[in-house]
């Protein structure tokens, strides 16, 4: 075994072991410490670039300055993202996607019940596929029946069925269509 000490001979600087640990120390405290599966850093380690092959696993906060590039998947218990993200592929969000402020959809693909509180703005049209239906709050609903070019529209206390071939809901003020039916 081998210690470099101080010339006052009461600091450690570094310490070699035999078959065992290399240990440096900075003011006689160890920063980093050979071990048998890699090293251990005590402090806080800087670098210029870090290129990691492998699993790398961060027990608290990772707090990334500038731009995050995840080539493969990530996977997170919980992202938040504090300015803009670009997705130029699939999200695929299994439990629940929380959107606070707007959102710019080209395609919006759902499955299942879906809430919107607050205004739905449909430019170009709604297509409702047969035995799904579009709900507006507690008193208009209209659902496409399975099987059949029919929609039963709904209102508070009424109810009435009729058969369509086409029908088109637009908007008075500018003739868009806001939903089809076909």
């Amino acid at each position: 075994d081998i210690d470099f000490r101080n010339s006052a001979d009461n600091r450690t600087l570094m310490s070699l072991r035999e078959g065992g640990a290399v240990t440096l120390f900075h003011n006689n405290s160890a920063k980093l410490v050979t071990t048998t599966g890699g090293i251990n850093v005590n402090g806080n380690t800087e670098t210029d670039t870090l290129n990691v092959s492998g699993v790398s696993t961060f027990s608290s906060a990772v707090d990334i300055n500038a731009g995050l590039d995840v080539d493969g998947q990530l996977d997170a218990d919980e992202l938040v993202v504090a300015g803009v993200a670009t997705f130029s592929s699939l999200i695929d969000a299994n439990n629940r996607l929380d959107v606070v402020g707007g959102a710019n959809l080209d395609q919006l693909n759902v499955t299942g019940v879906s809430t919107f509180t607050g205004s739905v703005a449909l430019d170009s049209g709604a297509d409702i596929p047969a035995g799904s239906s579009l709900d507006f709050g507690t008193d208009f609903s209209i659902t496409r029946i399975n099987g059949e070019n029919k929609a039963r529209i709904q209102f508070t206390g009424s109810l009435f069925n009729f058969e369509i071939d086409d029908i088109d809901f637009r908007n008075s003020a500018d003739n868009r269509t806001l939903m089809s039916l076909r």
